[in-house]
């Protein structure tokens, strides 16, 4: 049986890890660091809870340092399989992580210099050069138009199933609306969730119609709609795409009544017509 174990990220935003096992195979997925409070710092220097070099392979979801910056440490301590990410990750990557290292060296040496540590020299966590650019060899990533092969367990048997690989889609004509009228949302744009508007608002769903930006001075500024807010139903009618929110929008009401869901709850806004 396969098992997911949080080595990061629980109880705090920063150190993203999630260590999947399996039949002897073990995936990370991300290699964050703890950054803010001195109590999660220290974590980086605690000794990873399984062997490093026990991973079968690393899979990096983005290049944020709470996703990656643990990287350099996990190869110096004996990780040798790969990280497999995007090529636009694996671009990002040849970036923060040498600047994370350097920083981290100047941070040491200001400690040294000043004497604020207890310790006798302070150390970086990791340097630019040989921990962090040593990564480079373990990142590996394929282009879009390409095939990635995967094996997947299916019923207790091994299937192996060849994915080709493709850009994720970006919103179209049909896919957003600016809403105006005789409305509670008038002023606010409106967009069906696909993966990009999910990234770049920050939430979990994957489908339904999302709030992008609102116009200052509306009446959805007004009413409290804010960029992230998806439109559950209006009224009766449930709401699926953008076309069913401006065809349930364009019906004229004596009371507005609008499902909103917020975070982890759902807001009832009712507003006369």
């Amino acid at each position: 049986m396969a098992s997911l174990t949080f080595l990061g990220a629980a109880r705090t935003v920063t150190g993203s890890k999630y260590l999947i096992e399996h039949d002897g195979v073990r995936v990370l997925v991300d290699c964050g660091l703890f950054q803010g409070l001195k109590s999660l710092r220290d974590r980086n220097w605690e000794d990873f809870p399984v062997p490093p070099d026990s991973i079968t392979a690393v899979v990096l979801t983005h290049a944020h340092l709470d996703h990656v910056g643990y990287l350099p440490r996990l190869v110096a301590a004996g990780f040798r399989g790969r990280a497999f990410c995007t090529a636009g990750t694996q671009d990002l990557c040849r970036l923060v992580l040498p600047d994370s290292g350097r920083i981290q060296e100047e941070d040491a040496k200001q400690a040294n210099k000043h004497g604020y540590t207890r310790h006798a020299p302070a150390l970086p966590l990791y340097d630019e050069v040989a921990d962090a650019r040593a990564v480079y060899y373990r990142l590996t990533t394929k282009g879009v138009g390409q095939t990635t092969r995967l094996t997947a367990i299916r019923k207790g048997q091994p299937v192996d199933v060849a994915l080709p690989l493709i850009a994720a889609p970006k919103p179209g004509e049909d896919d957003a609306r600016n809403i105006s009228g005789n409305n509670p949302l008038d002023g606010a744009r409106i967009s069906n969730i696909l993966p990009s508007i999910a990234d770049e608002l920050g939430i979990d769903e994957t489908e339904g119609v999302a709030v992008t930006s609102v116009r200052s001075g509306s009446a959805a500024q007004t009413l409290g709609f804010q960029p992230g807010d998806i439109i559950v139903a209006v009224g009766d009618k449930k709401i699926d795409t953008v076309i069913d929110a401006e065809k349930a929008l364009s019906e004229r009401q004596r009371l507005w009544q609008i499902s909103v869901k917020r975070g982890n709850r759902v807001v009832q806004l009712r507003v006369p017509g």
